[in-house]
């Protein structure tokens, strides 16, 4: 557009026909002109005529008020318009929260929890052999692992999240944690999940892209429900892999969703649905190529959802964590400290019959193994000053642990 000088104001009336040519009356100077401005550098006195669209003055890189106007009513605007993409813009629409995967950083977005070296193997293998089933009217699309505090449902989400990561088989993963703000809520959990997903299955943007477009609320819990969604940003998308041209060759195996921790979430009446619509969802649609990893506490409100359905797959970790899990993960642990500290000891330590004793009274709970671990070595790694087995007779008396005799070797 030609910049137009203005010797004074343009009054009613001047303007006598439009043309894209510059024309003089009442001693001004003006061009008329239809279509897109795109870049105004400065204007003064000006009149813009009727206006087809949105006037921003902004020098924020947010979505081209061209494209709102045209995604909200572009049935109103001057033809023809070209529909443009808004795919560029649509992870800072989704606004994913970035330490809600299996990637964030352990230390500072918790639970920081891994598997030992060693352990968990049965368990890991059942998720596998789940995960490697072909989606149909008989493989269910959910399998629950559940059980109570410390008895390692997150270090198992993790480990299965690296290993399907590994494999490309990973669609998204969410990690909740009561009390870490939006990690606790379902404010931004759908948006976190359809990000992985659209950045993992390219395949799927288009569709994405279009639910968006045709209905901006979708980008909102308050306007949403967390159960469309998902229906429109995660399981329809991921439906037309299966019904698309090349769905034989290429997804031999569904893609793996994991959310770790699922009691954890506050809005309680939201996972209600959203788990009761999932299920309804996979009822429907069984050649979805989608499943579900959840962990999570014996919560009523997942129990009641969960339990019956013929789509879930049930996992008690409590009657999945063996003897043999704790006694690997306790060598490991005292390996990995031996390595790193000077201890007070001879190298036979701890001996078999303390490690046993330590095993029944751990009683298969991780995260009383890990309590005991730290009450035994110091966080500054300096030499202890007493011998690690009184150590660890101190610590274990510390937390009132009836019954364990622990004697000198």
């Amino acid at each position: 557009m030609e910049q137009a000088r203005s010797r004074g104001a343009i009054r009613e009336g001047d303007l006598e026909a439009p043309g894209d040519e510059a024309r003089e009356s009442a001693g001004v100077t003006y061009n008329i002109y239809h279509g897109p401005i795109n870049h105004i550098g400065q204007s003064h006195n000006a009149n813009l005529g009727v206006n087809y669209g949105l006037i921003q003055q902004s020098q924020d890189q947010c979505l081209p008020p061209t494209i709102l106007a045209e995604v909200r009513s572009h049935d109103l605007l001057p033809r023809p318009f070209p529909i443009p993409s808004i795919g560029k813009y649509l992870f800072s629409l989704l606004n994913p929260i970035l330490d809600a995967s299996h990637t964030r950083n352990l230390k500072f977005s918790p639970p920081n929890s891994r598997c030992f070296p060693g352990t968990r193997k049965a368990v890991i293998e059942m998720v596998f052999s789940w995960a490697g089933s072909r989606p149909g009217p008989t493989s269910p699309h959910i399998m629950w692992i559940h059980g109570y505090a410390g008895c390692g449902k997150s270090a198992i989400a993790q480990e299965v999240s690296n290993r399907l990561s590994e494999q490309n088989r990973l669609a998204a993963s969410f990690f909740f944690c009561q009390g870490s703000q939006d990690r606790s809520r379902v404010t931004r959990f759908a948006g976190t999940i359809v990000s992985q997903i659209a950045s993992m299955m390219p395949s799927t943007l288009p569709i994405i892209e279009a639910a968006v477009r045709g209905n901006l609320g979708l980008l909102s819990i308050g306007t949403t429900s967390l159960s469309s969604q998902f229906e429109h940003l995660v399981y329809r998308p991921t439906l037309s892999l299966h019904q698309g041209p090349s769905s034989n060759s290429t997804h031999k195996y569904p893609f793996i969703v994991v959310l770790d921790g699922l009691d954890e979430c506050e809005d309680s009446e939201e996972i209600t649905t959203f788990i009761e619509d999932m299920v309804a969802f996979f009822d429907r649609h069984p050649l979805t190529p989608l499943q579900f990893l959840i962990t999570s506490r014996v919560g009523e409100h997942i129990h009641r959802e969960l339990h019956s359905s013929a789509q879930v797959n049930l996992l008690n970790l409590v009657q999945h964590t063996s003897d043999e899990d704790i006694l690997a993960a306790l060598d490991a642990s005292f390996a990995r400290e031996k390595r790193s500290r000077i201890l007070a000891s001879d190298g036979t330590w701890p001996d078999a019959s303390v490690k046993k004793q330590m095993v029944r009274h751990i009683g298969g709970s991780f995260i009383f193994m890990a309590t005991i671990l730290r009450a035994l070595f110091d966080q500054k790694g300096v030499v202890l000053s007493v011998d690690p087995v009184q150590q660890m007779v101190q610590g274990l008396s510390m937390y009132a642990v009836p019954g364990l005799a622990v004697t000198d070797p």
